[in-house]
């Protein structure tokens, strides 16, 4: 079964124009970017929702986050251009900072572990656009200690979504920026590069199918004797004694997460090196078709010779009187 994936193009379709470009509009180029994200992803193999199925709608932010938990799927991922604080000019009116520039990713304070993945989206996006990376963040709602402040990030990760992100690609109050975006060709590198390295991350080949042996995200999984968590420390055996769910992948890194044990007692959402796990009910090999207990050949001279197989071993028979005294 494919995995899951569900793309929220920021805003709606007019919202949040650029004042220093003013061909560029976040909420139509975000939805223009999602199709071409949509299509790469799909290519790799996933399967792929859409928040906004028509670049007029606008649902609520909580909607957009829960449909990625309702559908069982393995990321949810925000596609969004920034904007600094606005300033007052001396007049009263209020002007943005053209100079502001650079990417930056927020995942869910929750999931800790995703920095790994908004790092690297952050860096290949920052790259590839010719600016920097600001950095993968969390943001803290205010006064509520632990609680994202986004709301598609929070409503993603509680609806159950493991692994939740807003990617603000670049700053659309920066001209360079907002002039990359605008560029059809430019949003097909963005979407190609982004599915590249969502696939690698999740250990997704294209035109390759998973052998029935390998461990991938779902896996259940056994940790082996001696094992340490990514950080070094040793695994403990209580963790050792049980049985994983994994919940994320790294293929290149070999970092993988896992999270739920399959009693349903523990969720320890800990990373460790592929190295020290083992499927937990590994596929039996093939059984060896059973023979005929008796095969009969008429050999060049006419004599009977019966081959008698029993438990992979072969007896040749070759008197007929013997057979009575073989079945004693």
């Amino acid at each position: 079964m494919a995995l899951k994936i569900c793309l929220d193009p920021g805003h709606g379709r007019y919202d949040n124009k650029s004042p220093n470009k003013p061909e560029y509009v976040e909420g139509a180029q975000m939805f223009y970017l999602a199709q071409k994200l949509k299509a790469e992803l799909e290519k790799r193999g996933f399967e792929v929702l859409i928040t906004r199925q028509k670049i007029d709608e606008n649902p609520f932010l909580a909607d957009r986050g829960a449909m990625a938990g309702k559908n069982s799927c393995c990321m949810f991922l925000s596609l969004h251009s920034n904007s600094p604080a606005h300033k007052i000019a001396e007049d009263g009116s209020k002007y943005y900072e053209e100079s502001v520039t650079g990417t930056v990713v927020y995942y869910s304070m929750t999931r800790p572990e995703n920095k790994d993945l908004g790092d690297r989206l952050g860096n290949a996006v920052a790259e590839l656009m010719g600016h920097y990376f600001r950095g993968s963040k969390t943001k803290e709602y205010p006064n509520r200690p632990g609680v994202d402040y986004y709301g598609v990030i929070r409503n993603a990760a509680q609806s159950g979504c493991s692994c939740a992100f807003i990617i603000e690609h670049g700053f659309h109050t920066h001209v360079a920026d907002a002039e990359f975006l605008l560029k059809e060709e430019n949003q097909q590198k963005i979407a190609e590069l982004e599915a590249g390295i969502i696939a690698d991350y999740f250990g997704v080949v294209p035109g390759e199918s998973k052998e029935p042996e390998e461990i991938s995200v779902g896996s259940l999984v056994k940790i082996i004797d001696g094992a340490t968590w990514w950080d070094g420390k040793n695994v403990p055996a209580w963790v050792r004694e049980s049985t994983w769910y994994v919940e994320s992948m790294n293929r290149t890194t070999g970092r993988y997460v896992i999270n739920k044990s399959e009693d349903g007692r523990h969720a320890i959402m800990s990373p460790i090196n592929v190295k020290y796990l083992v499927l937990a009910y590994p596929p039996k090999d093939e059984e060896t078709p059973a023979q005929d207990p008796i095969s009969e050949t008429l050999v060049p001279d006419a004599e009977i010779t019966i081959t008698i197989r029993r438990y992979g071993e072969a007896y040749q028979i070759v008197e007929r009187e013997k057979l009575a005294e073989f079945f004693k």
